[in-house]
């Protein structure tokens, strides 16, 4: 790439973790092509200016979109207002000492603690969807008022959970992307959490 330098341009960041749009912008050269070296970009303003065009041109396929929408349709048939729960276990019993790694009863206690507090401000049906990629025990899978997707594909999951009204997850990409892509106020859960309040959820503006 060096040898190439006059067809290439490489763009590194310079002090900070992440790739702001303050080292792009100063380092972008129009009559090259620019090959962006780091995976943690960060440029805020553009993805707020340009956010509808970045959702129409990152919109799942559309055979994700008509059976996750199929799923929504049906749960809003019997709810009005649905809670998505993206449960993460697989790869989080490992991942930083299992810090992340939350028990089945303890997403259907933060669920039905958000089903308490929308009850409570006048919301008369809450449903709970649950995504996620292990297996949920009877506990979950037979509990009435909860939906579990048994999908098995995470384009389909993406796009459910997109589509509620609220969400709770533990940290991740994946949970930003549901928060962002379809306005949904989320909630990042940890060890700890107690829900008192819908103002603990928020929309991601980034993703």
């Amino acid at each position: 790439m060096e040898r190439l330098a006059c067809i290439f341009n490489q763009i590194r960041p310079t002090k900070n973790v992440a790739l702001l749009e303050s080292d792009l912008s100063h380092q972008i050269k129009q009559n090259k092509i620019n090959l962006i070296k780091d995976w943690d970009i960060s440029c805020r303003n553009s993805i707020n200016i340009h956010q509808h065009k970045l959702r129409d041109y990152l919109r799942p396929n559309k055979r994700f979109v008509v059976t996750a929408e199929k799923i929504i349709d049906e749960l809003r048939s019997r709810y009005e207002c649905v809670i998505g729960v993206h449960a993460r276990r697989g790869d989080y019993s490992t991942y930083l000492d299992g810090i992340h790694y939350h028990s089945w009863e303890s997403y259907l206690h933060w669920a039905n603690q958000t089903k308490q507090i929308l009850e409570n401000s006048g919301k008369k049906n809450v449903g709970i969807c649950i995504c996620s990629d292990d297996n949920p025990p009877s506990l979950v899978s037979n509990n009435k008022g909860v939906y579990f997707s048994s999908s098995n594909d995470f384009m389909v999951d993406i796009h459910l959970l997109s589509k509620c009204d609220y969400n709770l997850g533990p940290p991740s990409s994946f949970g930003t992307w549901i928060s962002w892509f379809g306005k949904v106020p989320r909630l990042v859960v940890c060890n700890n959490t107690e829900l008192t309040s819908l103002e603990q959820f928020e929309v991601c503006t980034t993703c």
